[in-house]
C-alpha cells in the first residue's frame, strides 16, 4: 500500500508540475522551416528560409524568411540560421527550391547539403526558380509559400496524372541511373506561385527547359500515367491511362505509347497523338533522351513515336 500511496503521489506531483505551466508551448521557442531556396550571384551563395513561427491558439501563426550569404552553401545556410532568434526545425521543410544558375560544382554542392542537414527529410521535393525571391514574397493561401508550392505539385498531379519526380532521393536516383533529371520550374504567377514547366538536367546543368504540356508528355513518356487530364492546347483531355514501352531497334529508338481514353470517340485523342510526337520531334536528340531513357538510345540516328489507343 506504501508503494502504491508513493507512485500516486509521484504522478500527482507531476500533473500539477504540467498544469502550471498553462499557455506554455515549445514551439514557441522554435521555427519550423518550410522551405529552404539556393541561390548564386557574384560568386557569392545566398540561402534563403522560410520559416513557420507557430503560436499559442489565441495568436496567428505567421510565416517568415530570412536570407544570407557566404562563400560557400554551408557558410550561407549557417549565416542565415544564425540571424533567427529562435532554433531552426528542420524536420517538416516540404521544399528546396534551386536557382536556375546554379549548375556543376555549384548544384552538387547543394545536394550534399541538404543530404547533410541533420533531421531534413530526404523526401523534400525540389524545385527550379528563375527568381526565388518573387516566389518567395507571392500571397500565401495557407501558412507558407513552400506548402503552397506542395499544394500547388499536387492539384498539377491530381488533375494531369503527372508525377514529377522531384523527391530528393528520386532525383539522386536518376542521376546515378542515367546521368540526368528534371526539375519542375516555380514561379510568381500573377501574385501566387505556380508551376510553369520543367528543367532537363543533364550531369547537373540545365539541358532544355519544358513548357507545361511538353513537361506533362515527357513525363508520360518516361513513366507513363495512372490517368487524370491532360491539357493540350488549353483543352482538358480525358484519359484513363497511359503507358509507355521503350525499345531500340538498331540505331533507332522506339517509343510505343499506349492510351486509354474514357471516351475513344473523343475528339482531343488526336490532340494527345500529336502533342506527344511533337515534342519527341523537337526533343528527339540522343543527348535530351539519354537522362529519360538511358543507354538504350545512345549512339541511336533517330527516334520514332508511336501513338495509339
Amino acid at each position: 500500500m506504501k508503494a502504491v500511496a508513493e507512485i500516486t503521489l509521484a504522478v500527482l506531483v507531476m500533473c500539477l508540475l504540467f498544469c502550471g505551466c498553462k499557455g506554455y508551448r515549445e514551439t514557441d521557442s522554435e521555427y519550423f522551416v518550410s522551405s529552404v531556396c539556393f541561390e548564386k550571384t557574384n560568386g557569392e551563395f545566398t540561402v534563403d528560409i522560410e520559416v513557420l513561427s507557430l503560436k499559442s491558439e489565441e495568436d496567428k501563426s505567421e510565416s517568415k524568411v530570412f536570407s544570407a550569404a557566404g562563400k560557400t552553401v554551408y557558410e550561407a545556410a549557417d549565416n542565415t540560421v544564425s540571424l533567427m532568434p529562435k532554433n531552426a526545425v528542420f524536420d517538416h521543410c516540404g521544399t528546396a527550391v534551386i536557382g536556375s544558375a546554379l549548375e556543376g560544382e555549384d548544384l552538387k554542392s547543394v545536394m550534399e547539403y541538404l543530404y547533410n542537414t541533420k533531421n531534413l527529410n530526404l523526401g523534400i521535393r525540389m524545385f527550379v526558380s528563375e527568381d526565388i525571391k518573387s516566389v518567395l514574397y507571392c500571397e500565401s493561401q495557407a501558412m507558407s509559400i513552400g506548402y503552397d508550392i506542395l499544394a500547388v505539385e499536387s492539384n498539377i498531379n491530381k488533375i494531369s496524372g503527372v508525377d514529377f519526380k522531384n523527391k530528393y532521393y528520386e532525383v539522386v536516383s536518376r542521376h546515378m541511373s542515367r546521368g540526368g533529371f528534371c526539375l519542375p520550374k516555380v514561379e510568381n504567377i500573377n501574385g501566387r506561385p505556380g508551376i510553369s514547366g520543367e528543367y532537363l538536367y543533364v550531369d547537373f546543368s540545365p539541358a532544355a527547359a519544358l513548357d507545361f504540356e511538353e513537361s506533362i508528355f515527357y513525363n508520360i513518356a518516361y513513366s507513363g500515367s495512372s490517368g487524370g487530364e491532360i491539357s493540350v492546347g488549353g483543352k482538358r483531355c480525358r484519359v484513363d491511362k497511359i503507358t509507355s514501352k521503350i525499345n531500340r531497334r538498331g540505331d533507332t529508338l522506339e517509343i510505343d505509347i499506349k492510351c486509354r481514353y474514357r471516351h475513344k470517340n473523343d475528339k482531343q485523342n488526336s490532340g494527345i497523338k500529336n502533342a506527344v510526337k511533337a515534342v519527341f520531334s523537337k526533343y528527339g536528340s540522343a543527348d535530351m533522351l539519354v537522362p529519360v531513357f538511358g543507354d538504350r538510345c545512345e549512339d541511336i540516328s533517330g527516334v520514332e513515336v508511336s501513338v495509339h489507343e
